[in-house]
């Protein structure tokens, strides 16, 4: 009943109350000048994915940015890093609060000036998070607490040093993210602070998913002060939904992309998704993390719908909408993209225009029209992001 009164007020509100309102713009001279727009053209930028470096220590099997062509925009060879003065200057300049920020890499604390955008950020209200390997957390606690995000989330891949490092592709980097983990914990103690939330986050692949029950345990009995361990199926995709990707960004958007040949290999990957996991396993010990304490889930939770995400990789519902359609994504060199994942449609550069006339543009409302219309194209829609994260019944 109160959604449909909602309903009723913003149709009334934005149709008769109030269709227009004045929205400043600004010429091709810097001239400012007013226009009337209508509420319901006006789709608000909500969040804000800030990629500050491609660069990170670790080599991880189910990266896309590892394999990703050196020309590509999201190459792990691309060691730019965003000027803080500019990212700084174009949020001061939006024309409504944003809500959120999503701090992305790389590795984000390898970005070098990390903790004067976190206190930035703390400053203008703005909720703000950010994943880790874990590997700086220790040697860098105290300047994240000073100003700290909502919640971090450091990814695990196992329970075991044997395991987490094979998969990570560096000896001694399970025990880094241990000490680092404990090393935030201790220090949130000791300042009595509600903030940053911890979560300890675990993707899918052959090599670890039927560990999950016993990872589960052991870090929950390890951190009894831990917020969230969540559990995410893999980005991964064929070669049809790479072709299908780079023909409709062509044909559609004029954009030549490179960004998805990072995320697939018949060879390896797919081929071990396809043909290594046990679905039927899996979607018992999902069903049976689901009933437990402080556990999240991002993926398919229908039995005929998680069998398809894995075996039928070309397979994508189509009526699913991700976070692209209510956010964009800052490049390491200023760029602004659809995806921050897949880089490649550009709505121009922070550098040179403000992130609300690009938001506003031509091409992004057309971008945003597409993925309203037709769903998410090609290697898009086995973004895990199309599905609601879920938590467990005992949260």
């Amino acid at each position: 009943m109160q959604t449909l009164r909602k309903k009723i007020w913003k149709l009334y509100r934005d149709n008769i109350q109030r269709p227009y309102f004045r929205r400043k713009v600004y010429t091709d001279s810097g001239e400012e000048k007013y226009i009337l727009k209508k509420y319901y053209d006006t789709h608000k930028l909500k969040h804000l994915i800030v990629t500050l470096t491609y660069h990170c220590q670790l080599h991880c099997e189910m990266c896309g940015q590892v394999e990703t062509p050196v020309d590509a925009p999201n190459s792990q060879k691309n060691w730019t890093q965003i000027p803080l003065d500019v990212i700084k200057n174009r949020i001061d300049e939006l024309q409504y609060p944003l809500k959120s920020a999503y701090l992305f890499g790389g590795e984000p604390l390898i970005y070098k000036d990390i903790f004067k955008l976190s206190e930035f950020l703390t400053m203008k209200n703005i909720d703000f998070t950010y994943s880790t390997n874990g590997l700086l957390l220790k040697k860098y606690t105290n300047d994240i607490l000073d100003n700290p995000p909502k919640m971090i989330s450091v990814s695990m891949d196992g329970c075991t040093s044997d395991l987490h490092d094979s998969i990570r592709g560096l000896k001694g980097a399970w025990q880094k993210a241990i000490d680092g983990i404990n090393s935030i914990l201790d220090e949130k103690k000791k300042r009595n602070l509600k903030y940053p939330l911890l979560k300890i986050h675990f993707t899918i692949i052959p090599d670890n998913y039927t560990t999950m029950r016993e990872f589960y345990e052991f870090y929950i009995n390890k951190f009894p002060m831990i917020d969230e361990i969540k559990f995410h199926v893999p980005r991964f995709n064929d070669l049809k939904m790479g072709y299908e990707y780079f023909n409709t960004m062509r044909d559609k958007f004029d954009t030549y992309c490179l960004s998805y040949q990072g995320n697939f290999s018949e060879d390896t990957f797919v081929k071990d998704c396809k043909n290594k996991i046990d679905v039927k396993a899996l979607y018992n010990d999902i069903t049976w993390l689901l009933e437990q304490k402080k556990v999240s889930y991002l993926g398919p939770t229908d039995y005929d719908e998680l069998h398809k995400f894995f075996k039928e990789p070309s397979y994508y519902p189509k009526n699913r909408r991700c976070e692209c359609y209510k956010s964009c994504a800052i490049q390491p060199n200023g760029d602004v993209c659809a995806c921050g994942d897949y880089p490649d449609l550009k709505f121009g550069n922070i550098q040179n225009d403000k992130i609300d006339n690009m938001w506003q543009s031509e091409i992004a409302s057309k971008w945003r029209k597409y993925l309203k219309d037709e769903g998410n194209p090609g290697v898009l829609a086995k973004c895990s992001r199309l599905f609601d994260t879920i938590k467990s019944s005992n949260f």
